[in-house]
Order: structure tokens, then C-alpha cells, then sequence
């Protein structure tokens, strides 16, 4: 109840409707419930994962509940995705390589955020400019026959796009693709 409405203010007015929160008290139950879960196991994780990495800033813990998922759960894309986000703030773009290329991309959401990645990978690391703006393509156009299902990877895809377009000298389309990373971002 309380750090919802600091984070997006405009929901403040609607809070007196919810009984007051113990953010303390919700990170120690999350704990608890990582270290003895079964059947509600993954999602603590998780939710301790997002918790640490994006609310609370301590970025260590939350890599290390991400990776722990990853390796618990090799085959669940979606604990992939969200490592793979955390990576990319981290810019550890090694770690992202052997991520990325081991996403199942069985579904065209899957599909678009591997393309996404493995774009990532070749433009910090391999400095392949061309291969990154394939892959980007490729993800773009997986996202226009899935009707904006990948709304999750718009900022990755347009930061790249953006990079790569400066590399290549364009302004105005580094311009077009930095605005729409940022109203991604700002999202």
C-alpha cells in the first residue's frame, strides 16, 4: 500500500480502499516462503527477485534469485526473460550469450525476445552492427504478426535500433528510435 502509490502517485486517492502494508514484513514472508515452498516456490522467487533488483536496489540479490531460477527451471522461457532484463542493466553481456541462445523459442513471443537478445549480444560484444539490426528486424517483424504481444521488449529493441542507427551516422533515425525507447521506458 505504500510503495505503489509513491511510485505512481496517481493511484494515491485509492489507497485508503486497501489495508495498510508491512514491506518489511512481505520480504521476510517471501523468504520464507523461497526457502520452504513447494508448490509456490518459483513464483516467490521471482516476485523476491523483481523485489530486490528493481524496488529495492540491492541488484546482487536479485541476479542471484534470477539465476537460481534459470538454472532450477532451464526450459521456462519466462524465468529466461526476466534474467535476461536483469543482465541487460547489469550490462553482463556474456552471461547474456549463453542465456539468450538457450531460450526455448517455441512461441513467436519467445521468438522476438531471443531475436531481441541475441541482437544485444552481437552489437555490445561481438560490435557486429549489422547482424544486431537483422536480429532486431527479425523481432519487429515476429511482433507486427503477433499484434504487439512483445510489448515487454520495446525498450531493448528500440535502445538497439537507436544505437545501431548512430553507428551508422543517421540522426534522425537515431532520434526516431531513442524517442520510442524512451517512451518505453517511461511506460
Amino acid at each position: 500500500r505504500e510503495y505503489y502509490p509513491d511510485e505512481y502517485p496517481i493511484y494515491k486517492p485509492f489507497m485508503f480502499f486497501f489495508r495498510s502494508g508491512d514491506k518489511e514484513l512481505g520480504i521476510k514472508e517471501l523468504n520464507i516462503a523461497v526457502r520452504k515452498a513447494v508448490f509456490t516456490y518459483p513464483e516467490a522467487v521471482s516476485y523476491l527477485a523483481k523485489i530486490y533488483f528493481y524496488i529495492e536496489e540491492e541488484k546482487e540479490k536479485g541476479i542471484v534469485l534470477f539465476a537460481k531460477l534459470d538454472k532450477t527451471y532451464p526450459n521456462n522461457s519466462y524465468f529466461k526473460l526476466d534474467y535476461l532484463n536483469a543482465l541487460v542493466e547489469l550490462e553482463d553481456y556474456e552471461k547474456i550469450k549463453k542465456v539468450a541462445y538457450n531460450l526455448y523459442d517455441g512461441s513467436p513471443y519467445y521468438q522476438m525476445g531471443k531475436s531481441i537478445y541475441q541482437g544485444i549480444y552481437q552489437q555490445k560484444v561481438k560490435k557486429d552492427q549489422q547482424s544486431a539490426k537483422a536480429l532486431y528486424e527479425s523481432a519487429m517483424k515476429i511482433d507486427q504478426e503477433t499484434r504487439g504481444f512483445g510489448k515487454r521488449y520495446y525498450f531493448h529493441l528500440y535502445k538497439g535500433l537507436a544505437d545501431y542507427w548512430q553507428s551508422k551516422g543517421n540522426l534522425e533515425k537515431e532520434a526516431y528510435f531513442r524517442k520510442k525507447a524512451k517512451i518505453e521506458k517511461d511506460d
